[in-house]
């Protein structure tokens, strides 16, 4: 991979899981934010899922200390 998809990769993944951490301390009280909330997850997971089946280093994408199932939920 080329460090500006390295870059971009880590920059998206950073800020996704930001924003996921965000959406977990809402009250998820209405169905928005717990869409909102599993949207993230979703795609969080599916990232990680790509990243292992086209054989891309979790690190090069961000993710290598992190577990969707673990760390998004």
């Amino acid at each position: 991979m080329k460090e500006i998809e390295k870059s971009f990769m880590h920059d998206l993944v950073y800020l996704l899981k930001e924003k996921n951490e965000e959406s977990k301390k809402l009250s998820k009280k209405d169905d928005y934010e717990l869409g909102q909330h599993m949207a993230y997850y979703d795609v969080l997971s599916l990232i990680y899922q790509q990243a292992i089946a086209f054989d891309i280093n979790l690190e090069d994408v961000g993710m290598a200390d992190y577990d969707p199932d673990r760390d998004a939920l």
